[in-house]
């Protein structure tokens, strides 16, 4: 499952909605690592999350604890770029290439700089 959206120290930035959507889990805006781990439910799937500041371990331990076997995202600000070529990269190492999870995001790192690198959870280290 791929999270494709932006973050910040708060969680996950929503936007607008209408008023007949339950907003209730959302914090000023946000969707927070405790919201997610009061709902996750999501056995044996790999979350890649393309966020901002989502990378941290309240938020894997949110989605591992919730059945996910393994969660992928920057605990930094990446550029949008960077981010679209990291999943391109990843998805093609998987499914073309045929690589396991843990090979194809080692060579899915598009930049060394701390900031812009994504960290997995998970896998088959369990990390």
């Amino acid at each position: 499952m791929i999270i494709s959206g932006h973050g910040d120290e708060g969680g996950f930035i929503f936007g607008e909605f209408a008023p007949e959507i339950d907003v209730s889990a959302l914090s000023n805006g946000h969707l927070s690592a405790e919201a997610i781990g009061a709902r996750a439910n999501l056995p044996e799937t790999v979350v890649i999350s393309t966020a901002c500041g989502t990378g941290g371990k309240a938020f894997a331990s949110a989605f591992l604890d919730g059945g996910s076997s393994a969660y992928i995202a920057p605990e930094g600000y990446p550029d949008g770029a960077d981010a679209a070529l990291f999943v391109h990269r990843l998805m093609h190492g998987m499914l073309r290439a045929g690589r396991p999870l843990e090979d194809a995001f080692r060579l899915a790192q598009v930049t060394d700089e701390p900031e812009c690198r994504f960290t997995l959870y998970g896998g088959e280290s369990r990390g």
